[in-house]
């Protein structure tokens, strides 16, 4: 499936972009891999991810790049929580890229990441959190970085804070950007 905002004066696609990786949870897990990207390549990456807490509690969900654990993300915050704003940042271990307060709770959350190597990776993420019938708990704004420059991001890895919290009927698209002359 492409996506693309055509220029109708110059029928050039600006902003194309093409579904390269759909799974819907049918069996709780912890962690889904998205192996085989060529970030170099693509340049840019649009994750789509809906959660169902699967977890019986607090549950956080976080996305890895080449599973890079160490303290190489960094996060500026801007929150709305019930009803306070605030802002918070901080180095981190992984991209946050949502959280659940409650068993079958969900989670949606959007992000952009530029993925090109030699370059700061940059990420805008967007996450409405701890959503059930019409109460959304949170709305999150964060800009986020990726501080290894060298490797060229080959897979990404989405995983619950608890085990088997990626519950049944959350749901996973990737899509990268590709730029086509018509």
């Amino acid at each position: 499936m492409k996506i693309g905002n055509k220029n109708p004066q110059s029928n050039i696609d600006y902003d194309t972009l093409e579904k390269i990786f759909e799974h819907t949870i049918t069996t709780a897990v912890t962690s889904i891999d998205i192996t085989g990207l060529s970030g170099n390549t693509d340049e840019q990456y649009m994750l789509d991810c809906r959660f169902v807490n699967g977890y019986n509690g607090g549950n956080n969900f976080y996305l890895l790049a080449n599973n890079d654990s160490g303290t190489n993300y960094g996060t500026q915050n801007l929150v709305g929580s019930v009803t306070t704003v605030s802002a918070n940042r901080s180095a981190r271990t992984n991209f946050d890229i949502g959280y659940c307060s409650t068993v079958d709770y969900i989670c949606q959350s959007n992000l952009v990441l530029h993925a090109k190597s030699g370059y700061v990776r940059t990420c805008l993420i967007n996450i409405g959190r701890s959503i059930t019938g019409t109460a959304v708990t949170d709305m999150i704004v964060t800009g986020s970085s990726w501080n290894n420059t060298a490797d060229e991001i080959t897979s990404l890895i989405i995983q619950s804070l608890n085990a088997n919290g990626l519950g049944i009927g959350s749901s996973i698209s990737l899509y990268r950007r590709i730029t086509a002359w018509s």
